[in-house]
């Protein structure tokens, strides 16, 4: 499953934060490109990304919620989509 708005919205966050997608330490520039067309992925390498941006994975997703809200589509935060009770709101796996 793609999820195109979804990884434009991690492009524009990575973007706005100066980063290039070589700076996102423990993925790969192929898995970043990969994440920003769309395609699918774990809980984890969302952690990565939100520790790269220096946020937590709750803070990180709400941001991206943020940034596709701010495209005039309402959605509720990204961040209740996760199972409460498998992942740390610090992004640290329990």
């Amino acid at each position: 499953m793609y999820d195109i708005r979804f990884g434009e919205a991690v492009a524009a966050f990575r973007k706005q934060c100066e980063l290039k997608q070589a700076d996102i330490q423990g993925l790969s520039e192929r898995q970043v490109r990969r994440i920003e067309k769309g395609e699918r992925t774990k809980v984890d390498t969302l952690g990565i990304l939100a520790r790269s941006h220096g946020l937590s994975l709750k803070a990180y997703l709400d941001k991206i919620a943020e940034i596709l809200s701010e495209d005039g589509e309402v959605i509720s935060r990204v961040s209740t989509s996760i199972p409460q009770d498998t992942i740390d709101l610090s992004g640290e796996q329990i």
